[in-house]
This record gives C-alpha cells, sequence and structure tokens, in this order.
C-alpha cells in the first residue's frame, strides 16, 4: 500500500485558495486556474512544483506513483465526467496521495459538499461522487487523465529549495 499522509488534508482546498488570491483569479468557468498559476504560487506556501506530462495516461500514472513513493503529492487534471459528476462539471484538479495495493488511485478531492449540498446535487445526477480523501480505480483514473483539457499532465510538489 503506497500512502502518504503529507500532513495536510485540505491541501488542494488552501492551495487552490492561495493560487486564486495571490492572482485575483476568482475561479469563474472563464477564469479556471491553471497549472502555471500554481506553479507561480507555490513559493508563497514553501513549496516547489515541476509540470510533468505524457501521450499516455498509463506512463504518466507510473511517474506519478514514482513522485508519490518518494514522498511528494502530484496535482493533477481530470475529467469530471469520468468521475461521475456529469458532463457539465468540466475538469477539475485533485491532489494524488497514495496508491493501493492493487494499484488504484487515492486523492484529495476539493469538492467535498456537505449533506444539503450533496443532497442537491444527486436530484440533477444520482451518481455524484462526493470529494474528500477518495479512492478511485486505476482503469477509470486513467480515463480521467487522457479526457481531461490538454491530456495526460500534473505537477509534482516538493518544497522550496
Amino acid at each position: 500500500y503506497y500512502y502518504h499522509d503529507f500532513n495536510f488534508e485540505n491541501f488542494s482546498k488552501d492551495m487552490i485558495a492561495g493560487v486564486r488570491q495571490a492572482t485575483g483569479n476568482t475561479g469563474r468557468p472563464s477564469a479556471d486556474t491553471t497549472y502555471q498559476q500554481m506553479i507561480n504560487a507555490m513559493p508563497r506556501f514553501g513549496l516547489s512544483a515541476e509540470r510533468i506530462g505524457s501521450s499516455s495516461g498509463n506512463t504518466l500514472l507510473l511517474t506519478i506513483q514514482k513522485a508519490v513513493v518518494s514522498g511528494k503529492p502530484v496535482i493533477v487534471l481530470v475529467h469530471g465526467n469520468d468521475l461521475g459528476r456529469g458532463e457539465a462539471y468540466g475538469d477539475h484538479f485533485v491532489v494524488v496521495t497514495g496508491f493501493t495495493p492493487e494499484g488504484d488511485v487515492v486523492v484529495n478531492d476539493p469538492d467535498q459538499r456537505n449533506e444539503n449540498q450533496l443532497a442537491n446535487v444527486r436530484k440533477d445526477n444520482p451518481r455524484w461522487v462526493n470529494g474528500g480523501k477518495l479512492t478511485i480505480a486505476r482503469s477509470t483514473f486513467i480515463s480521467a487523465l487522457t479526457d481531461a483539457d490538454g491530456g495526460p499532465s500534473g505537477l509534482v510538489v516538493g518544497s522550496a529549495s
């Protein structure tokens, strides 16, 4: 079981909020957060980031696994529909924090709804998967990576030099 508790369960929410604050980006659909904005904002958190990518979701997942095993979380853009959130949801950042013995992917997903919000969204989309700490089947995760805008890519997060 490859899993690291990076001691920041809310890393996704805090980091994205910090990036948006630092760049003036409100997260409106026309102003989504970009990898470059995250790279630029990492020093604010005492961190650095390296962009990774591949034409293959499988190849990128192996790179992600090596980073996580070495103690570095990886931020990736995934396609929300592949995660059960519907086509209108679009793409979404999650933080990869581990892998199960079967190779499934453990992520921190910042889109965690409270019970009322969850009940409302499930009226229109009963398949909705709530955020938080999730385990996603390897094949589903590869599809979500591949289907995201720009194809399979991510950011390996490390300590600032």
